[in-house]
């Protein structure tokens, strides 16, 4: 399609359009020798990377918006677990990706886009290609392979943990509950916003990994605390 259909000749050489190409189609990158093959997979190994430091960003300043709002109600509360839940996947899936897949990449910058569409325009998210550090960060391939590691579905991980919070939503949701306390929300959000924090330093620096992965630990778990009545559920949180 993008090599050969004419009605596109027009827009080949445009540098918006170029973008474009080798953001969302790094397989459709003309044949060529192997060292320029692999300069396009580090070029777009480098993009991922400031994608993902770009989504922590957003993701930070979405959990700390979150927390001024506090308490929230569980309906609001379990959207937004969903879509951390849904985040935290697809950033696993790009990392896996090794810069390959792009649809990877789109259904994370749409997730993202989403869940907090002011902030990604405010920050013109996400970053274009041409953005992408030449270097800066030294081991790139190690850094998405320990990401993609420290994301794999366990015990423990923030995917879970994630999913263990949206599933505990819902059934409080479902048995009548209104809101969540504003301790146990702020302290959630603080969490969130934390971990994410600590993953865009990762990002920046190479460095912190521990931090990092102390961070996604420290999220609290939900507790159920039921009332007299069998069918009532109150939400509070674990203290880590």
């Amino acid at each position: 399609m993008l090599s050969e259909d004419p009605d596109l000749a027009a827009l080949r050489g445009h540098p918006i359009f170029k973008n474009f190409e080798q953001t969302a189609y790094p397989n459709a990158e003309p044949p060529g020798d192997g060292h320029a093959l692999m300069e396009h997979d580090d070029r777009m190994a480098r993009y991922d990377h400031q994608l993902m430091r770009s989504t922590a960003e957003i993701m930070e300043s979405a959990w700390l918006e979150r927390g001024h709002r506090a308490p929230a109600d569980i309906k609001l509360l379990a959207e937004w677990l969903h879509s951390e839940e849904r985040i935290w996947e697809l950033l696993r899936d790009v990392a896996t990706g090794r810069a390959r897949h792009w649809p990877d990449r789109v259904k994370l910058i749409k997730a993202v886009q989403k869940c907090d569409p002011a902030t990604a325009t405010q920050k013109k998210y996400p970053p274009r290609i041409s953005d992408s550090p030449n270097d800066g960060v030294r081991n790139i391939d190690e850094t998405l392979k320990q990401l993609a590691a420290d994301l794999a579905p366990q015990d423990g991980s923030i995917v879970e943990r994630s999913r263990t919070w949206s599933a505990t939503l819902d059934d409080a949701e479902a048995a009548g509950e209104i809101s969540m306390d504003k301790y146990s929300t702020r302290n959630l959000c603080a969490h969130y916003a934390a971990a994410w924090l600590r993953l865009r330093i990762w990002m920046d620096s190479g460095q912190h990994l521990e931090v990092f992965q102390q961070a996604i630990r420290h999220i609290p778990e939900p507790k159920r605390r039921a009332a007299m009545d069998p069918e009532f559920i109150r939400i509070t949180i674990s203290r880590n």
